[in-house]
C-alpha cells in the first residue's frame, strides 16, 4: 500500500534518524579506522599480507547486503538491524584481541558482516519514512556522517598506533554498538511480518545468495593475488577470477530468468536511468575508498607523517566531501533535478585525479592536500545524487531490493578499490624500489609497506630513493583512478532526468505516525469522539 501524500515528521521519526546516523556513523568509522594504523599493526603482528585487513572486511561487508532486501521484507527491518549490530560488536572484541594477522582478519571478516547489514537496513528504513523528492537533504546527512567516519577513523587509528594501542581501535566500538541498538530499540516501531520463520526462511532466495557471494569472493581474492602473491598468468590469479567472473554472469542469468523471489529483479535494471546509475555507483566506490587507504600511504612513506598527522590530513577529502554531500542533497530537494550535480562531480573528479598524478615525492603537503581536496568536491557532488537516477524509475514498493542492489554494488566496489589500488601499489614497488633495498628485503613489496613507519631512519642516498619509488607507485594509482573517472563521465550520459516520487510505502511506516504525525492522531480521535457524540445525541431523540 501507498501512501497518497508526504508523511510528516513527528518525535518517533527523530529518534529513528537519530539512532540511524550513529548505526551509519559506526559502520564507515570501523571500515577507515585501520588506513592510517595498519603499517603499525603490520609490524607489530609481524605480517606481511597487510592487503586482507581491509579486503576481509569488505567481502564480508559485501556478502550479506544482496540479502538484506529479502531479510527486511521477510522478516521486517528491525531483526536485521539490531543482529547487524549485535555482530558488529562481536566482530570488534575479536579483532581487538587479534595475536596473529588471520586472528585480526576474522575479527574484520565479522565486523564486515555487521556492517553490510547495517549498511543496506538505514538506506531500506530510509527510503520507508521519507519519499524519494525529499530525501536528497537526508542522503545529504548520510554523506556528512560517512565522511565524518572516514574523517574521525584515520585520527582516532593513527593516535592509538602511535600509543602503542591500535587494539582499542577495534574495543571503542563496542559500548558505541550498545548505544545504537538502545536508541533503536526505544525509537523503532514498524510492522513485523506475519507467517512463520520456516516459511520465510524458505522464500528468501539462497541460491542467488551464494552464486552472488561465491563469486563476489573469489573475484577479490584473484585480484588480490594478482602480481603480488602469485602472477597475473599463474592458475591460483587466473581461476578465481574466471570463477568469479562466470558465477557472476550465471547470478543475473539465474536472477532474471528462474529465481522465484529474485534478490535483483529484472524490473530494477530494465531502465536506462536505474541502470546508468547503479553503473556510476560501480565506478564511483572505488575512488572513494581509494582515496582514503592510499593517501596516508604518500603521507607517511614521502613525508614521514606520523599516523596521527596523515590522518589529520585526511581532512582534505573527508571534510570536503562532507559539507559537499549536504549541500548537494539539500538542492536535490530543492530544485528537484540531479543530472547537473553528477555531471558537475564527475569532471571535477577527473580533474582532482589529474592533479594529483602530478603530486611527487618532493611535492608540497598542501598541493597534495589542496588537490586530494579537489577530488573530494567532485567525489561529493557525485555521491550524494547517485541514488536518485536508480530509484525515479523504480515504484516505492521495489525500494528495499533496489537499495539491497545498491548497498551491494558500492561494497563490492569499494573492495575492488582496495584491491585495485592495493595491487597497482604493490606491482609498482616491485619494479621501483631500489637494489640495495631488495636485497636486504627479498619480500619487498609487502615488507615495504611493514616498513613505512622506518623509511626515515634509513641512510639518505637510500631513503630518497624510496621516497621516490612510493612516490611514484602512488602515482600510478590515482592515474588509474582517473581512468575509472572518465568511465564515470561516459555512463553518466545514459540516465534521464525523471520527477521523483513524493510518496513512501505505507507498509514500513512507523506505527505512531502511520497516519501522518502526532497532531494528526489527536485529530482523528477527536473526529472520532465528536462522531460518536453525534450518534448518541441521535438514538437518545423521540
Amino acid at each position: 500500500m501507498v501512501s497518497d501524500g508526504s508523511p510528516k515528521h513527528g518525535l518517533r521519526f527523530w529518534t529513528t534518524m537519530s539512532s540511524l546516523t550513529v548505526s551509519f556513523l559506526l559502520a564507515y568509522l570501523e571500515a577507515t579506522v585501520v588506513t592510517t594504523a595498519l603499517p603499525t599493526i603490520a609490524a607489530d603482528l609481524h605480517a606481511n599480507e597487510f592487503l586482507w585487513v581491509g579486503t576481509a572486511y569488505a567481502l564480508a561487508f559485501t556478502a550479506l547486503i544482496p540479502l538484506s532486501g529479502g531479510l527486511c521484507d521477510a522478516f521486517g527491518r528491525w531483526p536485521l538491524m539490531t543482529a547487524s549490530l549485535a555482530l558488529y560488536a562481536v566482530g570488534g572484541a575479536f579483532a581487538g584481541s587479534a595475536q596473529t594477522i588471520n586472528w585480526l582478519v576474522a575479527g574484520r571478516a565479522i565486523s564486515g558482516l555487521g556492517a553490510g547489514g547495517l549498511g543496506a537496513t538505514v538506506t531500506i528504513i530510509m527510503a520507508d519514512l521519507i519519499p524519494l523528492q525529499q530525501r536528497g537533504l537526508f542522503n545529504g546527512l548520510l554523506g556528512m556522517v560517512l565522511c565524518l567516519g572516514g574523517g574521525i577513523g584515520p585520527v582516532v587509528g593513527g593516535v592509538l598506533a602511535e600509543e602503542g594501542h591500535w587494539r582499542w581501535s577495534f574495543y571503542m566500538i563496542i559500548p558505541m554498538t550498545g548505544l545504537a541498538i538502545s536508541l533503536f530499540l526505544l525509537s523503532y516501531k514498524s510492522t513485523t511480518p506475519a507467517g512463520s520463520v520456516w516459511d520465510k526462511m524458505k522464500g528468501l532466495d539462497w541460491f542467488g545468495t551464494a552464486l552472488v557471494a561465491g563469486s563476489s569472493i573469489a573475484t577479490i581474492i584473484g585480484l588480490s593475488w594478482a602480481g603480488i602473491q602469485f602472477t597475473w598468468s599463474s592458475p591460483q590469479t587466473l581461476v578465481p577470477l574466471i570463477i568469479g567472473a562466470v558465477g557472476l554472469v550465471l547470478f543475473f542469468v539465474y536472477e532474471f530468468m528462474w529465481a522465484e523471489n529474485p534478490l535483483v529483479p529484472l524490473s530494477i535494471l530494465a531502465n536506462r536511468t536505474s541502470l546508468s546509475g547503479y553503473i556510476q555507483l560501480f565506478i564511483l566506490s572505488m575512488p572513494f575508498n581509494v582515496l582514503t587507504y592510499f593517501l596516508p600511504v604518500y603521507f607517511q612513506a614521502c613525508h614521514g607523517l606520523s599516523p596521527t598527522a596523515s590522518g589529520v590530513d585526511l581532512f582534505g577529502v573527508t571534510f570536503t566531501i562532507a559539507p559537499i554531500s549536504m549541500l548537494t542533497g539539500a538542492s536535490i530537494a530543492l530544485y528537484k533535478f540531479y543530472r547537473p550535480q553528477i555531471w558537475s562531480g564527475w569532471a571535477i573528479s577527473v580533474v582532482g585525479f589529474g592533479l594529483l598524478s602530478r603530486v611527487t615525492a618532493d611535492s608540497s603537503l598542501a598541493a597534495a592536500i589542496g588537490y586530494s581536496a579537489v577530488a573530494g568536491v567532485g567525489i561529493g557532488l557525485s555521491w550524494a545524487s547517485l541514488q536518485f537516477p536508480i530509484l525515479a524509475p523504480l515504484p516505492v514498493e521495489m525500494n528495499a531490493r533496489a537499495l539491497a542492489f545498491y548497498g551491494f554494488l558500492r561494497a563490492y566496489s569499494q573492495a575492488w578499490g582496495i584491491c585495485i589500488g592495493g595491487t597497482v601499489l604493490q606491482n609498482q614497488l616491485v619494479a621501483r624500489l631500489p637494489t640495495t633495498f631488495t636485497q636486504e628485503h627479498p619480500q619487498n613489496s609487502q615488507i615495504a609497506y611493514a616498513l613505512i613507519p622506518e623509511i626515515m631512519s634509513l641512510a639518505p642516498e637510500v631513503r630518497g630513493e624510496v621516497r621516490t619509488a612510493f612516490a611514484e607507485s602512488v602515482r600510478v594509482v590515482w592515474l588509474v583512478m582517473l581512468a575509472f573517472c572518465a568511465l564515470g563521465v561516459l555512463a553518466s550520459f545514459f540516465m534521464e532526468g525523471l520527477s521523483m516520487e513524493k510518496k513512501v510505502d505505507e507498509k514500513w511506516q512507523l506505527e505512531q505516525e502511520s497516519v501522518g504525525t502526532e497532531s494528526g492522531n489527536v485529530e482523528k480521535l477527536l473526529e472520532k469522539d465528536a462522531t460518536a457524540i453525534t450518534q448518541d445525541s441521535a438514538l437518545q431523540r423521540p
